[in-house]
């Protein structure tokens, strides 16, 4: 793996073959441009880099960012038939404790939810899993009982897990008492999910707890920050109340679209989510389990493949 601490002050470019689709162009490359401003190398050595360009897939990206080698200021794709437009990942802290997986991740494709909508361009879904085997089951009974029966939110390892705010800010939307599903059966649960996606009418608002079950919306100095799919009645927080980052909000549910037990985080640029974009986001510190070891990653992207923890 090439580390950046090679080329400073440097022009660099790297081909890798067979990118994802959404970075393929009628070459079969798209050009990532970034701005490295801070080395994390054991050297400490802190220096400034030029900018350089990579032709380069996402999990490469994904990779020098959760290892923390480097400090992403800006990041931008481009080809010849796009304008260059400028990325700014806003820095926050990791809204969970404990080990978690993310299916959903701006670290793996975007839009990490297959849509613009809602802001969610850069959302990611997080994921409780057992702490004591490395296993990425979600549940504690086997596969076949879930499957056939179901499982109880009980015996979900994320459900009830305490949800902290990422970032200081003033709330501006808490709405709780959306019911869960109990228990989570994905031959229940899929056909829940469609007919909330069909009835969404894009030409006027509804009742967004359907989609995002209990949810908040905190208003920071970068932006809107949504924690959706919260424990019914677990939301502590209400519109006004100032927060302070790592303060108790809510808990971990399932409520709205969902599918398993898991915290949906995404920040946006505007109040009504019907009128946002997203905003990228990465976090401040937490662990990447890689090759049997916990290493730590700071200002990070967490990948689909990554387990994660933070303590």
């Amino acid at each position: 793996m090439f580390k950046p601490d090679q080329a400073l002050g440097q022009t660099v470019e790297i081909r890798i073959q067979a990118p994802p689709q959404h970075l393929k162009t009628a070459n079969g490359f798209r050009r990532i441009q970034l701005t490295l401003i801070r080395s994390h190398q054991p050297s400490n050595q802190v220096s400034t880099f030029s900018r350089w360009a990579a032709v380069a897939n996402a999990q490469f990206i994904g990779d020098m960012i959760s290892n923390g080698w480097v400090t992403v200021e800006s990041m931008a794709r481009h080809d010849k038939s796009e304008d260059l437009t400028m990325v700014t990942p806003v820095v926050v802290d990791f809204p969970l404790r404990g080990e978690w997986i993310t299916p959903n991740t701006p670290g793996t494709k975007v839009p990490s939810h297959g849509t613009d909508l809602f802001g969610e361009r850069f959302a990611y879904d997080f994921v409780g899993v057992d702490q004591k085997s490395r296993s990425t089951r979600f549940y504690r009974p086997n596969p076949l009982h879930y499957l056939i029966l179901g499982v109880r939110l009980q015996d979900c390892f994320g459900w009830g897990q305490p949800i902290f705010s990422a970032t200081p800010g003033i709330v501006i939307r808490a709405e709780d008492g959306w019911p869960e599903r109990n228990p989570v059966h994905l031959a229940r649960d899929l056909p829940v999910l469609f007919e909330n996606a069909r009835s969404v009418n894009l030409k006027q608002a509804v009742d967004l707890r359907s989609l995002s079950g209990n949810f908040m919306i905190i208003e920071s100095s970068d932006g809107y920050t949504v924690y959706a799919h919260a424990q019914t009645g677990s939301i502590r927080v209400s519109p006004g109340d100032k927060v302070i980052p790592g303060q108790w909000l809510a808990n971990v549910g399932h409520s709205g679209n969902s599918t398993a037990p898991h915290l949906h985080f995404h920040i946006m640029d505007h109040h009504d989510p019907w009128k946002a974009q997203g905003i990228p986001c990465c976090f401040r510190d937490y662990e990447v389990f890689h090759k049997g070891v916990w290493r730590l990653a700071q200002n990070g992207i967490p990948k689909a493949t990554d387990r994660i923890r933070k303590r």
